[in-house]
């Protein structure tokens, strides 16, 4: 495994020259120190014994052999602690500071890991494997400028890096750019990737224009061209629901990506949304079921499918989600607060007072005042007013 490669990190990674001579001005400054700081680390830090010699190489090959094997088995952590080591033999060499920061982004420590690509693209200024992690890290703390800054960098030294190009229109999506994401998404999709993927993006992009028809008509072609995406299919049913009147047409395209990814509980949930607001009431109950059981059998799985068929006002599928919550977690007060939501919208009071004392209790044990507060109004006898502020 090559850590600084950045095939895991994928097309929500974000880059650029900015315009704003400050902010550039202030970005040079944050290199020169980050410079400053490296050029210390190589000169002050003592060399460990064990790190000298002639047989320097061999243990080096050895530390980052030990290191990837940490990385296979999961434990990131003692790669990292590798890695580090690693530094003090080679302190010169590039790739060491981009496996750190690889590492670090695999934790989710993005500060850590900007760090460690800076030092890297001191050592390699050129390289776009380090530009394209680095504008991941920063994008991942809403730093957009800045990781639309790193993103163009990287393209400057490969226009062929499609990664990139979806990168820099998330970020210039976020940004509220949405002409110049949709422009830099077709110089994506002229690259032709394979999967079709960025033509969803640049749908999304036309929406936010407020041209619709063009994005849905962008769809169809692209389900056309990329017949086996089902993320295309799905998205081309949701646009004709909330923008057209042709549901038949939404509900061949939740079939084609139901056929395309069976196990996607997604899809299930927007068959089963079309089909009650047709009234094939039974059927749909049978879907929203089916998308249960699809769902990630974890508490934050369950409880996530359980919210979206709570707010579709489908109950009874919700009360299954919320009840394999509060067996998977069970001192987790979440799942009970919502459990009794659920069992109060289908007039089963007795069951959702039960749930809601058990949730009060474990509210009141991890010391969350205001959960304590919303239940013990619950069982006051108040409804909220917003039945899915529980779920904000």
């Amino acid at each position: 495994m090559c850590f600084g490669d950045g095939k895991s990190l994928v097309a929500l990674s974000l880059g650029g020259k900015m315009k704003n001579r400050k902010h550039t001005s202030k970005l040079r400054h944050s290199v020169l120190i980050a410079s400053a700081l490296l050029t210390i680390v190589l000169t002050t830090n003592p060399v460990p014994s064990w790190a000298q010699g002639a047989n320097r190489s061999e243990q080096l090959d050895n530390l980052l052999r030990q290191g990837r094997d940490f990385v296979d088995a999961g434990n990131f952590q003692r790669a990292l602690d590798i890695y580090q080591e690693a530094v003090y033999i080679d302190r010169t060499n590039p790739r060491i500071y981009s496996g750190i920061g690889y590492l670090h982004t695999l934790q989710g420590n993005y500060t850590a890991a900007i760090q460690a690509y800076e030092y890297a693209l001191i050592l390699d200024p050129n390289n776009v494997h380090f530009l394209h992690a680095l504008a991941y890290s920063q994008a991942q703390l809403s730093r957009n400028r800045d990781a639309e800054q790193s993103y163009r960098r990287a393209l400057q030294h490969n226009r062929n890096h499609i990664d990139s190009y979806l990168g820099l229109g998330v970020v210039l999506m976020r940004q509220g750019r949405h002409r110049e994401a949709y422009q830099v998404y077709q110089q994506a999709a002229q690259l032709d990737p394979k999967d079709g993927g960025v033509y969803g993006m640049m749908a999304t992009a036309l929406l936010e224009q407020d041209r619709p028809q063009e994005a849905i008509s962008l769809l169809q072609q692209a389900t056309q061209r990329h017949p086996h995406n089902g993320n295309l299919w799905m998205q081309l049913g949701i646009f004709l629901i909330g923008m057209t009147t042709n549901q038949e047409a939404a509900l061949q395209a939740f079939n084609q990506a139901a056929r395309i990814n069976p196990r996607n509980p997604m899809v299930q949930v927007q068959i089963g949304s079309l089909l009650q607001e047709q009234g094939n009431v039974d059927e749909a109950q049978n879907i929203f079921y089916r998308a249960v059981a699809m769902a990630p059998d974890t508490p934050q799985g369950q409880l996530e499918i359980g919210d979206i068929l709570f707010q579709r006002r489908a109950y009874m599928p919700a009360i299954v989600a919320y009840r394999r919550v509060t067996q998977l977690a069970p001192e987790d007060p979440k799942g009970y607060h919502r459990l009794g939501l659920a069992l109060e919208y289908r007039d089963r009071r007795p069951e959702a007072l039960s749930a809601w004392r058990t949730a009060l209790d474990l509210y009141q044990r991890e010391g969350n005042q205001l959960g304590a507060k919303t239940i013990e109004s619950l069982l006051g006898g108040n409804r909220p007013n917003d039945p899915f502020r529980p779920f904000n």
